[in-house]
């Protein structure tokens, strides 16, 4: 049974909850006041929550403090709550979790290893000589480096500035765009062109964590030059390349890369995600996905609201589904449906390659995304695909040799260009239906969320770039350690790290709606 209590939405679970099978957390409104949960969630959750808040308020601390026993005691409390993920890369189910319950629960003792183990680096970095017992503790300013000033990169460097607890460097070949971060507190900026990994390294070398921010063509062989450097990762870079082929040289390296912590992929994994912890069994996932324009202009109906190649690539690049259990690919824009949005309207929804990493980490029957533009958007888009405008071998026009998409991205992006006040908006719809205690049951995350009226940030921007900066704030401050690669679907399994995403996206503005159902007996 789903009620509502304020702004959060809680089902009742129907049955004994392990550490991991937490049915559901009234997140979308962290904790505030009007939430519930129910009674045998209430003594697990309220402390994930104060913990959450005690992380979240930090961000507004100086870094020069006063240490005493109450600090060492939060600082403690909230590195415990912060667990690791399962130490494979595929997820298991809630009913699987079960099985493993006394072996896992030794394993957590304390907080994971992970954990402890960012408790003994960070007391080793900021403990003054002379021990504790010297008293004024002076914490050193780390700096974390954003590759990328784009639409979302320069909001993640801001968002990460106005925590005033680090230094951001915000790394870019454009003049125009570095030009826009002028002038902002603890935001330095400097001019490299990243798609030399040599540059990457060299930048990379400069700061404690580094943001990956760059079109999706550049985005694998800038993690494997980050790692390559020593330097931990968050990235929302949207590559073709497997994540996970980056894996041997994270664990060689010993450090964790966090990537695809955009909104989808990104969000939508973290959703995807947490319905498997959840769950007994997942059945059928779809994701429906999309950045527009509050109002529809002629002829294309689309504002770019991201890196505009990576639109295009949208449009050309093969979708994987998973069907019966097996992948299949069907062609990029086809599967036209209609989907109605409460205060948008109907759009219609179209295959593209977003699944990502949920490919191999979620054993799923049926597993689609689908991305959402206005009707009749996806027919142009086919029509000047068929006819070549998105080719990348060169044509001769008058003996000279011209690339069409190259010339179609120049025309595209000038009338994608979203003026300056337009508003935009993006919806992100998961439905992940499953089995649990026999019964069928459905689980819906959605958020629909605007551009911000005061500063002007585009929701894509906001909805993409916030979860990357929470990803980031965990690695700058220790609080995930462990090597490897890990996109949000596995991260969502641990209670403490799936409430901190929703409330930093809450702080912001950013609000999620999670709905629980029985949909039939099994």
């Amino acid at each position: 049974m789903v009620t509502k209590a304020g702004n959060v939405y809680v089902s009742e679970p129907d049955g004994d909850v392990d550490s991991l099978g937490a049915r559901q957390v009234g997140v979308s409104g962290y904790g505030g006041a009007g939430s519930v949960v129910p009674g045998d969630l209430a003594g697990r959750t309220a402390p994930l929550l104060g913990r959450a808040r005690v992380m979240m308020s930090d961000r507004r601390q100086l870094e020069n403090r006063e240490e005493g026993d109450e600090d060492d005691d939060r600082s403690a409390g909230a590195q415990q709550a912060l667990g690791q993920p399962a130490e494979r890369d595929a997820l298991v189910t809630g009913g699987e979790r079960r099985g493993m319950a006394k072996t896992k629960s030794r394993r957590r003792t304390g907080g994971g290893a992970g954990a402890q183990e960012a408790g003994h680096v960070g007391r080793a970095r900021n403990e003054a000589p002379g021990g504790p017992s010297a008293g004024k503790i002076i914490l050193p300013m780390k700096t974390v480096a954003v590759l990328g000033a784009g639409l979302v990169g320069s909001l993640v460097a801001k968002d990460l500035a106005a925590d005033g607890r680090w230094s951001v460097l915000s790394v870019d070949r454009s003049a125009e765009a570095l030009g826009r971060l002028g002038g902002i507190p603890n935001l330095s900026t400097e001019r490299a062109d990243l798609s030399d990994v040599r540059e990457v390294a060299r930048v990379a070398a400069k700061a404690d964590v580094v943001v990956g921010a760059v079109p999706g063509f550049l985005g694998t062989q800038t993690v494997r030059a980050v790692l390559e450097a020593g330097r931990p990762v968050a990235d929302i870079s949207f590559s073709p390349e497997n994540p996970f082929e980056l894996k041997p040289l994270a664990v060689a390296k010993g450090l964790p890369a966090i990537v695809d912590c955009g909104v989808s992929p990104g969000l939508s994994g973290l959703a995807v995600g947490r319905a498997v912890a959840l769950f007994d069994t997942i059945d059928d996932v779809k994701i429906f996905v999309g950045g527009l324009p509050a109002v529809r202009y002629w002829p294309f109906e689309y504002r770019s609201v991201f890196s505009p190649t990576d639109v295009i690539e949208e449009y050309t690049r093969p979708s994987r589904c998973v069907e019966g259990g097996e992948v299949v690919v069907r062609p990029a824009l086809s599967g036209v449906e209609p989907l109605d949005v409460p205060g948008v309207g109907t759009l219609e929804g179209f295959y593209s390659d977003g699944l990502r990493t949920l490919l191999d980490t979620v054993k799923a029957r049926n597993l689609c995304e689908k991305t959402l533009r206005y009707p009749g958007h996806a027919d142009r888009m086919r029509m000047l695909r068929e006819t070549g405008f998105f080719g990348s071998e060169p044509v001769s026009v008058d003996g000279v040799p011209v690339v069409p998409r190259k010339l179609t991205e120049a025309l595209l992006f000038h009338s994608w260009k979203r003026p300056e006040g337009e508003e935009e908006l993006t919806f992100l719809r998961v439905i992940c239906e499953g089995r649990r205690g026999g019964v069928r049951v459905r689980r819906t995350f959605e958020l629909l969320d605007r551009t911000n009226p005061k500063t002007g940030d585009s929701s894509m921007a906001r909805t993409t770039g916030f979860p990357c900066t929470t990803a980031a704030r965990l690695l700058l401050e220790g609080a995930f350690t462990k090597p490897g690669i890990f996109p949000p679907e596995l991260l969502a399994p641990d209670d403490a790290l799936y409430v901190r995403f929703l409330a930093e996206l809450a702080e912001r503005g950013v609000a999620v709606e999670e709905t629980e159902g029985e949909l039939f007996p099994g």
